[in-house]
């Protein structure tokens, strides 16, 4: 199969289309997902960047970031295609790590960026969820991943598929080309119900886990259903930073603000207000951080 064909292709063909042609190749050549279904969160980390140290100036209008909904996974009206979701479909994507939350918005020097920690709110047990993997030949080699991997080993006629699919979620998509990202949509609804298996029922995943775009074999993101996420987490630090300097493996971070949830999370739709504070001017604010 001549999967760059494949990717050029998608190019005019839509999202439902895409999944009828991957979903026959994933058949034809018998491939299946392997979901984890005791997959565990300590906490994750997810970034958004602004244009103000306050907020984003949207038409010559400051809106500030007052309250944590600007945190979590955006409404469905404001929600775009995506690598895991289509126009209209939210989806709550965060990283394992604070520097590939950082990375993952690809940051220029000047940029403000604000990260929130999410962590788990049930401190009497941590709950289970169902995740599959994609692109299983570089998250094999991810040492923090080890243990999910433990005994795992790759069928070797899975190869091909196996790196188109890494291929197909690392790629660094710009905003000419989000076309791209219809393949990948494509590919994580087959993924989220397990399509891979059209005799069986399908079985529904919590989320999916994939390589990042930055290759240095210790990032890699998730993409989950936001409904799981609001039962389960909050956030329990926030820090806007501002990109100083930056070069091929490494990010100068100055700290500018730390904010703080004003409220303690009951339900799943509780959002409160941030109270933000300005630390003092000390040099430990800056820090260079390699990658």
């Amino acid at each position: 199969m001549d999967f760059e064909k494949l990717i050029i292709d998608s190019k005019q063909k839509d999202i439902s289309t895409l999944k009828e042609e991957i979903s026959q190749i994933m058949l034809d050549k018998r491939y299946t997902t392997d979901i984890f279904t005791t997959f565990t969160f300590n906490g994750f980390y997810r970034a958004r960047k602004h244009n103000n140290v306050k907020g984003n100036f949207v038409d010559g209008t400051l809106f500030e970031f007052i309250n944590e909904k600007e945190f979590w996974n955006p409404p469905i009206e404001f929600a775009k295609l995506g690598r895991c979701n289509n126009d209209g479909e939210s989806m709550f994507y965060c990283s394992g790590d604070f520097i590939t939350a950082v990375l993952e918005v690809k940051p220029e020097v000047g940029d403000y960026i604000t990260i929130a920690n999410f962590s788990n709110f049930y401190t009497d047990s941590v709950p289970q969820f169902r995740i599959n993997p994609i692109g299983k030949t570089y998250l094999v080699k991810i040492p923090n991943l080890q243990n999910l991997f433990d005994g795992y080993i790759l069928d070797e006629s899975q190869y091909e598929i196996e790196n188109f699919l890494d291929k197909l979620f690392h790629q660094d998509v710009d905003d000419n080309e989000l076309y791209k990202y219809k393949l990948s949509v494509a590919v994580s609804q087959i993924f989220m119900t397990d399509g891979t298996h059209r005799k069986k029922s399908l079985i529904q995943t919590d989320g999916l886990l994939y390589p990042s775009i930055i290759r240095n074999q210790k990032s890699y993101c998730f993409a989950l259903k936001p409904w799981w996420v609001h039962c389960f987490f909050e956030i329990t630090t926030i820090q806007t930073i501002q990109v100083i300097e930056k070069g091929k493996d490494f990010l100068k971070l100055k700290l500018l603000r730390n904010g703080r949830v004003k409220g303690e999370k009951i339900y799943p739709a509780d959002f409160f207000d941030i109270e933000w504070k300005i630390p003092p001017v000390k040099p430990e604010n800056t820090e260079r951080i390699e990658f």
